[in-house]
């Protein structure tokens, strides 16, 4: 049986920049630097009028090949994960494909999820390369939650960021990428939603608010996903050290999705885990929703020359969906 390993990774950020600066600017009535202290956000990325969750997930992916050096003609699938894609139809991924000029006799997949959404894109590579379905599988995150946002809206503006990254799935001869754990509920769908975002028609009860967030506006219910996180990631994490048959101990490092600093903070605690081997790096970039533990995992690999071995990710959020893995890097 073929295993996978994560080959490389490169992200994408828009040129534009969203500092608290000009947050306090546009809304001298918030208290930005006690929402700041919160979050652990002081600076976000914002796709122009005319960028796409697809144009940073295709220049993340460009900046993978040339950084690399591996060639396209290799890559034998490709997995676009958004929720906000180019349209509802065709499929992202197949508008990517086109424009990497990728090879036709591969398939192209796009997953409509968010915070966990690495995970589970994750999982779809390493199961297309453990089936012989593929040796190289590009997966691509990326997101443009800014223009689902209302501007009015503290509880998103403050808190998340765009950007896209691109990850590399290879054929390994070891276990590189493995002990999967995934939960989902979606009975707690409402607490993070765009309600009238599809075909779906009419407003969620307690979403919309006069005057700050409309039907077809962003909406966080932040206290939910706060108890979401911190009742599930616990629990999910022990799943998949136990998979793993590996303790704690034996993980050299900790990259959580990057969701915002409080958050985080409580989840190292009641987890147990050293500080110093837990990776916070989203105060410049927000949360990058399911680009950020890739952007994370790149940005340690280059600030912290002994980053590597046995990582545990775990991504959390919209859905509710939640999953962990452990991987070699």
């Amino acid at each position: 049986m073929a295993f996978s390993k994560i080959e490389a990774i490169a992200y994408y950020l828009p040129e534009q920049t969203f500092p608290d600066s000009e947050v306090a600017r546009l809304h001298p009535e918030w208290d930005v630097g006690r929402i700041s202290l919160k979050t652990g956000v002081t600076d976000r990325r914002r796709a122009s009028e005319d960028e796409t969750a697809l144009d940073l997930g295709v220049k993340a992916a460009e900046r993978l090949f040339s950084e690399s050096g591996f060639p396209r003609e290799k890559v034998d699938a490709v997995v676009f994960c958004t929720q906000n894609p180019d349209y509802i139809l065709p499929p992202n991924s197949c508008l990517a494909h086109e424009r990497l000029g990728l090879r036709h006799d591969i398939p192209a997949y796009d997953l409509s999820h968010g915070c966990a959404g690495f995970v589970s894109a994750l999982s779809m590579a390493d199961a297309l390369i453990r089936a012989g379905a593929a040796k190289h599988v590009l997966v691509i995150t990326a997101d443009t939650y800014s223009k689902r946002m209302n501007p009015d809206d503290r509880t998103v503006q403050t808190l998340f960021g765009d950007a896209g990254a691109a990850t590399l799935v290879s054929e390994s001869d070891t276990e590189r990428i493995g002990a999967f754990a995934f939960d989902t509920d979606g009975s707690g769908s409402r607490n993070l939603i765009v309600p009238m975002s599809g075909a779906r028609k009419g407003e969620v009860e307690g979403t919309a608010s006069p005057g700050l967030r409309g039907p077809a506006d962003l909406f966080m219910n932040g206290r939910e996903i706060m108890v979401f996180a911190l009742s599930k990631v616990p629990e999910l994490m022990d799943r998949s050290l136990a998979k793993a048959g590996i303790s704690v101990d034996d993980v050299g490092w900790f990259v959580f999705h990057q969701a915002n600093a409080f958050m985080l903070e409580n989840l190292r605690a009641i987890c147990g885990l050293p500080e110093d081997k837990f990776i916070v790096n989203m105060h410049k970039i927000g949360n990058t929703v399911s680009a950020s533990i890739p952007i994370a995992l790149r940005m340690a690999m280059d600030v912290k020359p002994a980053f590597g071995g046995k990582v545990l990710i775990v991504g959390f959020g919209v859905g509710y969906e939640s999953g962990s893995a452990v991987i070699d890097l």
